[in-house]
C-alpha cells in the first residue's frame, strides 16, 4: 500500500512563504506589483497626514502598528521569494535569475531596514511628547483686527487645526505675524503649506527661529521688521539631535523653493541644534529668505496690543524690581504708579518706547528711594552695596562694572554662595529702602554738612575716581570698578553713621 501525498496547502499566504509559486509569481506578483499596491493605497495617508498632522499620541497609535505591518508584509515577501528563488533551481530554472532575484531582495531588505531606523527617532520624539505634552512652550493665536492675526509661542500639537480654524473665521486676514521659538516640525510644515495656499503675508518684528523660520517662508511676501530676527540651524526632532532623511530633505527644499543658494542652505544644515544662525538683513534679502524689510508702524504691535489686555498691565509692572517691591509691600504707592503707567500705555505707539518709560520710570524710582529714604534704610543699603561691589570687584571687574550699571551678570544663580549671599543681602537692602521711602511725603534736604563730606572724599580720592564714577562708559571696567569701591570706603570712614547716611543721600546726583 502506497503513502498518501499530503496536499498543498490552499491559503494563499503559506503558499507562498513556502515558495510554492514559481519565481515569476512570486517575485513580479507578490513583491513588485503588491509593493505597487501598497505603495498607492498608502500615498493618500501620506499627504493626509502631511496636511493634518496627529498629535504625539495619535502618530504612535498609527505609526507603531503600521510599520510593524510593513515589516511583516516585507518579511512575507522576501521569504517567499527568496524560497521560491531556491525551488526555481530545482526545477531546472536557470541560475542567474535566482542570483539576480535574491540580490533585489537583499537590497530590498536593505532599503527596509534603512526606512525603519530613519522613522525611529521620530518615534522617540512623539513618545517623550506624549509623556510630557507640557514640553513645548504653549502658543496663542490672537486676532487683531479684519486683515491681521498673530501665531505666538511654541508650534506644539494641534497649533495647525487652532491656526487653520482663526484664519477660517476670519477670511479676511492677509498678514501673519510670527513670534516663535519653533517646535515640531509637522505642525510647522501644515501651517507653512495652509499660508502658502491661501496666498497669505509673513511678517516679524520679534524672534522667528527654528521652525518658525520655515512658516515665515511660506508667506507670499515676507516682511522683516526692524527689530524682527530670523534664525536657522539643522532640522532635528524634538528633543534630539537626530533628524529623519526625509525631514532633512523636505526642510531644505522649502530653503531652495525661495531662492537661497546652496551656500546658504549647507550652512543652515550645518548650524547644530544648540547653535542658532541669525543671518544680517543684507544676507536675507540675498537668498531671497525676506522680500522686504517693514515698518512696525504700519502693523498691529503685538506686544502692545496683549498689554492692553485685562491684567498683562500688571504682569508687565512686576518684572520691574522696583515696581514689583511696591506691588507687594505698599500696595496703595503701587496703584498711583500703575495709573501713570496706564496713561502711557494709552498713549504709546509701540511696546519698545512703552517699555523704555517704564524701565526710566523704575530707574527713577531707587533713585528718587536713595534722595528721601529714612537714614536707618538707607545705610544698610549702601553698606550691602559696598561689600557687594568690594567682593565681585576682586573677582570680576567686568561683572562689577555691569553691576554698577544696573545690569545683572548672566550665571547670577552658579554664582559662590559668598557673592550670591551678598547678592542677597543687597537685594533684600533695595526692598526696604523703596518700601521706607514710599512711606515719606514729601522730599528730604541734604544737610551742608553732607555736601562739605563728599567734597572731601572726591577732593582726597585717587585722581580720577569722579570722573569715573560720573562717566562709567568712558572707562574701563576697571577704573569704573575701583572709583565706585574708593567712594563707598571713604564714605563709610566718616566719622558716625549719620553722618555716612546723609553724604549717601547726595551721591546719585553729586556733581562738582
Amino acid at each position: 500500500m502506497s503513502e498518501a501525498v499530503a496536499p498543498s496547502p490552499r491559503n494563499y499566504l503559506i503558499r507562498h512563504w513556502r515558495g510554492e509559486f514559481s519565481l515569476a509569481h512570486s517575485f513580479w506578483i507578490n513583491e513588485v506589483l503588491l509593493s505597487l499596491v501598497c505603495l498607492l493605497a498608502t500615498s493618500p495617508l501620506y499627504f493626509m497626514l502631511v496636511r493634518n498632522p496627529p498629535s504625539p499620541t495619535g502618530l504612535l497609535m498609527m505609526g507603531v502598528p503600521f510599520m510593524a505591518g510593513a515589516l511583516a508584509v516585507t518579511l512575507w515577501q522576501g521569504v517567499g521569494v527568496w524560497r521560491s528563488a531556491r525551488h526555481h533551481r530545482q526545477r531546472g530554472g536557470k541560475s542567474r535569475w535566482v542570483t539576480v532575484v535574491r540580490i533585489l531582495v537583499i537590497v530590498g531588505a536593505v532599503q527596509t531596514a534603512y526606512s525603519l531606523f530613519d522613522v525611529v527617532p521620530a518615534f522617540k520624539a512623539a513618545l517623550r511628547l506624549a509623556m510630557d505634552p507640557s514640553a513645548l512652550p504653549s502658543y496663542r493665536i490672537s486676532v487683531f483686527n479684519d486683515t491681521e492675526l498673530e501665531f505666538n509661542g511654541g508650534i506644539a500639537p494641534g497649533s495647525f487645526s487652532a491656526f487653520e480654524q482663526a484664519v477660517a473665521d476670519h477670511p479676511n486676514v492677509t498678514t501673519v505675524q510670527l513670534d516663535s521659538v519653533g517646535g515640531l516640525f509637522g505642525e510647522a510644515r501644515a501651517i507653512a503649506r495652509l499660508i502658502e495656499d491661501k496666498g497669505l503675508n509673513t511678517y516679524t518684528n520679534r524672534e522667528c527661529v527654528s521652525a518658525c523660520a520655515l512658516v515665515f517662508m511660506s508667506g507670499k511676501q515676507r516682511l522683516l521688521g526692524a527689530e524682527g530676527k530670523l534664525g536657522f540651524h539643522a532640522a532635528t526632532l524634538f528633543e534630539s539631535g537626530a533628524a529623519s532623511a526625509a525631514v532633512v530633505e523636505q526642510y531644505r527644499d522649502a530653503l531652495l523653493k525661495h531662492g537661497a543658494s546652496k551656500q546658504f542652505v549647507d550652512k543652515v544644515l550645518a548650524t547644530g541644534r544648540e547653535d542658532m544662525w541669525f543671518p544680517d538683513i543684507t544676507e536675507l534679502k540675498r537668498e531671497h529668505i525676506i522680500t522686504a524689510t517693514a515698518d512696525a508702524r504700519d502693523f498691529t504691535d503685538a506686544r502692545l496690543a496683549k498689554l492692553r489686555e485685562p491684567g498683562q498691565l500688571d504682569a508687565h509692572l512686576h518684572k520691574y524690581f522696583q515696581l514689583k517691591t511696591l506691588a507687594e509691600d505698599v500696595p496703595a504707592q503701587y496703584e498711583v504708579e500703575k495709573a501713570k503707567a496706564q496713561k502711557a500705555l494709552d498713549k504709546a505707539s509701540t511696546f519698545t518706547a512703552f517699555d523704555k518709560l517704564t524701565r526710566e520710570h523704575d530707574t527713577w524710582l531707587i533713585q528718587d528711594a536713595l534722595r528721601k529714604a529714612p537714614a536707618p534704610q538707607l545705610l544698610r543699603f549702601w553698606q550691602a552695596q559696598a561689600a557687594l561691589v568690594n567682593a565681585v570687584g576682586q573677582g570680576d571687574e567686568q561683572i562689577c562694572a555691569f553691576y554698577l550699571s544696573g545690569v545683572y551678570p548672566g550665571g547670577y544663580s552658579a554664582m559662590p554662595d559668598t557673592l550670591l549671599a551678598l547678592f542677597t543681602a543687597t537685594r533684600d537692602s533695595r526692598r526696604e529702602l523703596v518700601k521706607a521711602a514710599a512711606e515719606v511725603t514729601g522730599d528730604v534736604t541734604p544737610t551742608a554738612q553732607a555736601r562739605a563730606d563728599l567734597n572731601r572724599v572726591f577732593n582726597h580720592a585717587e585722581p580720577g575716581t569722579y570722573d569715573a564714577y560720573r562717566n562709567p562708559t568712558q572707562h574701563a571696567p576697571a577704573e569704573v570698578c575701583k572709583a565706585h569701591q574708593e567712594l563707598y570706603r571713604r564714605v563709610l570712614a566718616l566719622p558716625n553713621p549719620t553722618r555716612v547716611a546723609e553724604a549717601f543721600r547726595l551721591v546719585p546726583g553729586y556733581t562738582r
